[in-house]
């Protein structure tokens, strides 16, 4: 009996999955919240596609267990369409779309965040077990990822917590930007960027809509022509050397698929 269970548990995956409703979270002058349901699944990946106010395409990738996405970098009053594609083994094999408008843009300094968010949540803004706000402490700001288009980072909170985090930094115009995430957020994808250009980001923590502690860091987007294809790459013989399993696991894609990542 018991096997004829663990036969029917194992037959989902077989199925085709499928995206489910994909709609806006929020939406400021220069970011867009999405999210959406993947009521069958799984998918190995997403990449979400779109036109910057330029008219250049960008990709964001995301790994199969996303499901909502902020997208920093846009332009006040304009309408994008975004295009979702859930991956399974390389190939897209669902796609969703919606348009979205932008808000007008606003004022570069908000009112003063400490006198109306207090008399809404009294309780809830200063926790009495937590530590104190003036202790929360970011960690270290470090680069996760590099594209031509794109960088991602991560941080940590050894001191906390933070009621939500803001990362600023200037786009290739040199318009700063602002991207707001929640206290739970220990990463963050950056698309819209311009190859081969040196950016400094900016990671507020915030308590109480007041900055508490702030980290930086400067991060040079990818060359296009240095991403060559792994055949010219691969000779390069000692990181293979030192990691010689993890680079080419048996069961993944054969060696020709082999990409290796910044140095």
């Amino acid at each position: 009996h018991s096997t004829t269970v663990a036969t029917k548990a194992e037959e989902p995956p077989l199925s085709k999955p499928v995206l489910g409703d994909f709609s806006v979270t929020k939406v400021t002058p220069s970011s867009v919240g999405l999210q959406w349901s993947v009521p069958e699944g799984p998918f190995d990946s997403f990449t979400l596609q779109y036109r910057d106010a330029q008219g250049q395409p960008q990709a964001l990738p995301m790994d199969g267990g996303s499901r909502l996405v902020t997208v920093p970098g846009l332009s006040p009053s304009r309408r994008y369409r975004f295009h979702l594609y859930g991956l399974r083994d390389g190939k897209r094999i669902e796609r969703v779309s919606i348009d979205v408008v932008t808000a007008t843009a606003e004022p570069e300094e908000p009112p003063p965040p400490s006198e109306e968010p207090q008399p809404e949540h009294p309780q809830t803004e200063p926790p009495p077990s937590e530590v104190p706000p003036a202790r929360a402490v970011l960690g270290e700001l470090r680069v996760s990822s590099v594209t031509p288009s794109s960088v991602g980072l991560q941080w940590s909170v050894p001191e906390g917590p933070f009621d939500s985090f803001t990362l600023q930094y200037r786009d290739a115009q040199g318009q700063p930007q602002a991207l707001p995430m929640d206290g739970g957020s220990r990463s963050v994808m950056v698309p819209g960027l311009s190859p081969s250009r040196r950016y400094r980001f900016h990671l507020y923590g915030l308590w109480g809509g007041k900055r508490i502690d702030r980290v930086s860091t400067d991060v040079v987007t990818a060359d296009p022509d240095d991403l060559l294809p792994p055949s010219m790459d691969h000779p390069a013989g000692t990181p293979p050397a030192e990691h010689p399993q993890t680079e080419t696991p048996p069961s993944e894609a054969p060696p020709a698929r082999a990409v290796l990542g910044e140095l």
